[in-house]
C-alpha cells in the first residue's frame, strides 16, 4: 500500500517496496528441506501478503517436486502451529504454496473463532510486540556489534532490509523478492499494480523476472486486494470519504457499503487526531 502511494503520488521517486514474508517462507521450507535459508530461492507471485509460490530451487537446483512430496506427507497434526497448517491444507487444493495471509479469505471463519477465544486481533498482537521491538533498536544502536536485526517476525528481520540496500548498491547481480509496479511479471493483473514478485537487481538496475499467472481460484481476490490498496492509497492523501468507503467495499472481507461505512466511521472517530485532511469540508 506504501508503494502504491508512492508510485501515484511520487512517480519520479526511485525506490523499491520491501517485505520479509518471503524472506520467512523460504526459511521455512528451508527447515523442511534441511538445508540454510539463504540457498533458498522461489518462483512466487501476487501482491504483498497474497502470494503463490510456484517452484523452489536451492543453490540452482530444482527441489519443487521434493517440497510438494514434503507438503503432501505432512501429518496436519503434527503441525502445532494453526497457521502452518493451513498453508498445508491450502497448497493440497491449489497445488501452489500461499503466503500466511490468505488464511484470512480461505479460513475466514476459522481464523475468526480464533481470534475471538485469544481476545486479541492480529493488528493487536503486532502492537503488542512494538515495545519490545523498539527497545530491540535501542539496544542495537548502543551496542559496539549494531547488527540490525530485531524480534519483529524473525531474528533476521532487519538483516533482510541491508541485504536488499546492498543488492541495490554492491554493482553485482542479486535476485531479490520485491514490491514493484506490474510490467508484465504478473498476467491478469493491470500494468501499474504494484506486485511482489522475483527481481534481479544489478547496481541500480532493477528487471522484474516474468511468473505467468496466479491460480485462478484466487486471482479475483488478489485483483480485490489490489484495488483496494490503490483506493486506500488515494483516500489517506485527499482525505476523500467516497474514495474510503470504496476502499473498503473492494476489500473481500469487508464489500457491504453498510458495514464500510461503519468502519469508516468508527475509525475516523478513533484516530480523529491522526487524520486532519478527512475533518476538512
Amino acid at each position: 500500500m506504501v508503494s502504491e502511494a508512492v508510485q501515484l503520488y511520487a512517480p519520479d521517486a526511485r525506490f523499491l517496496g520491501l517485505c520479509d514474508q518471503t524472506a520467512g517462507e523460504q526459511a521455512w521450507l528451508a527447515g523442511l528441506l534441511g538445508v540454510p535459508a539463504a540457498g533458498v530461492e522461489l518462483d512466487t507471485a501476487g501482491t504483498n501478503h497474497m502470494t503463490f509460490t510456484r517452484a523452489v530451487r536451492v543453490d540452482g537446483q530444482d527441489r519443487t517436486a521434493q517440497i510438494w512430496d514434503l507438503l503432501d506427507a505432512i501429518a496436519l497434526e503434527d503441525l502445532s502451529d494453526p497457521a502452518e497448517r493451513r498453508i498445508v491444507r491450502l497448497f493440497r487444493v491449489l497445488r501452489h504454496i500461499p503466503s500466511e495471509y490468505l488464511q484470512y479469505f480461505a479460513f475466514h471463519d476459522e481464523v475468526l473463532a480464533e481470534q475471538r477465544r485469544a481476545g486479541m486481533t492480529r493488528a493487536q498482537e503486532v502492537m503488542e510486540q512494538l515495545p519490545a521491538v523498539l527497545a530491540s533498536y535501542r539496544d542495537a544502536a548502543a551496542s559496539a556489534d549494531p547488527r540490525p536485526s530485531m524480534v519483529r517476525a524473525s531474528e533476521d528481520h532487519g538483516d533482510f532490509a541491508v541485504a536488499i540496500a546492498v543488492a541495490a548498491t554492491d554493482g553485482g547481480s542479486h535476485r531479490v523478492i520485491l514490491n514493484l509496479p506490474n510490467r508484465g511479471q504478473v498476467e491478469g493483473l493491470p500494468a501499474g499494480t504494484i506486485v511482489e514478485t522475483p527481481a534481479v537487481v544489478t547496481g541500480g538496475r532493477t528487471t522484474a523476472v516474468p511468473q505467468g499467472r496466479l491460480p485462478p481460484e484466487f486471482a479475483g481476490t488478489v485483483l480485490q486486494v489490489a484495488e483496494h490498496a490503490r483506493l486506500t492509497a488515494e483516500a489517506a492523501v485527499t482525505g476523500d470519504r467516497r474514495l474510503a468507503v470504496r476502499a473498503l467495499v473492494a476489500h473481500p472481507l469487508v464489500g457491504s457499503p453498510v458495514l464500510a461505512d461503519e468502519l469508516l466511521g468508527a475509525y475516523l472517530t478513533a484516530h480523529a487526531a491522526l487524520l486532519p485532511r478527512f475533518a476538512l469540508p
